[in-house]
């Protein structure tokens, strides 16, 4: 394997594992998001977790993640090559 196939395998393996951590991350906030808001509307309107509101709120949450998913995954390479941009520029001037 030559120095560049290597580099330009590191670098999908890299774009992978930050997909996942960005997919576990933003489903991991909204699932927080999720429990907390509904554990504060049924203690607010003293019913219980499967009240119209909290199945209300649960949808909404859910198209909001999607949202906030597909947004993120699109942008995420533009973002990357922003980024690697700076530190390459940041590192010739050192």
């Amino acid at each position: 394997m030559t120095k560049e196939e290597m580099i330009a395998k590191q670098q999908e393996e890299y774009a992978l594992n930050r997909k996942v951590t960005l997919f576990y991350g933003i489903t991991f906030l909204f699932i927080f998001f999720g429990a907390i808001v509904s554990e504060i509307l049924s203690l607010i309107l003293d019913e219980g977790l499967l009240s119209p509101p909290i199945v209300i709120f649960h949808v909404i949450c859910f198209i909001g993640y999607v949202l906030t998913l597909r947004y993120v995954w699109k942008k995420q390479p533009v973002i990357e090559e922003k980024s690697r941009k700076l530190i390459e520029e940041d590192l010739k001037r050192k």
